[in-house]
């Protein structure tokens, strides 16, 4: 028994009751931060992606920081950032470059790409629907029959869908990482 309570107990079980009861005390938590150099790096990753800039051309901290309307610091974070994802070359005392590949490391890329691609199908393949296949099917047909009137701006998106449900269908989140990873770097080709 608690000294000062009543024999009867029920004071003691209110109390714990009330304590039991209360509220968890509110935590504040800061919302997100978006640092200027992950903006950057996004906006300038996309840029390359998007072929905004050649093979080779020099990514300058001062034009990039001009762009972005950021000082050097985050475009610098930025293009280290942009290096490690092998998008951007930095040469050290002249700068940062547009990546090129050379013909042995496209070779490269596209062996290794095709190995898992054919696991990727090995492994989805059960998975897929005969009634989206056929659908892919008819729209390759279509652009066939266009013949060279079918430019790589149709084809190339309707080959990469047909990838990506592909490898969606082979349900290992790794392997759709690594083959997304090796599809940027070869996309600014």
């Amino acid at each position: 028994m608690i000294p000062g309570q009543a024999a009867s107990g029920d004071a003691f079980l209110t109390r714990i009751h009330l304590v039991c009861n209360r509220s968890p005390p509110m935590t504040t938590r800061a919302p997100a931060r978006t640092y200027l150099a992950d903006t950057v790096y996004a906006a300038l990753r996309q840029a390359l992606l998007d072929r905004e800039f050649d093979p080779g051309e020099p990514l300058t901290e001062l034009e990039l920081s001009r762009r972005f309307r950021v000082s050097r610091t985050p475009v610098r974070e930025a293009l280290a950032k942009l290096e490690r994802d092998h998008l951007v070359r930095v040469v050290p005392k002249k700068g940062a470059f547009v990546r090129t590949l050379s013909h042995d490391e496209i070779r490269d890329l596209y062996e290794v790409r095709e190995a898992l691609e054919a696991l990727a199908v090995r492994l989805g393949g059960p998975r897929v629907s005969r009634e989206e296949l056929e659908g892919f099917e008819a729209r390759f047909r279509e652009l066939r029959a266009r013949g060279s009137r079918a430019t790589a701006t149709e084809v190339r998106p309707l080959g990469e869908e047909l990838h990506q449900y592909l490898l969606k269908r082979a349900e290992n989140a790794k392997l759709v990482d690594v083959l997304e990873h090796m599809r940027e770097q070869v996309q600014p080709v």
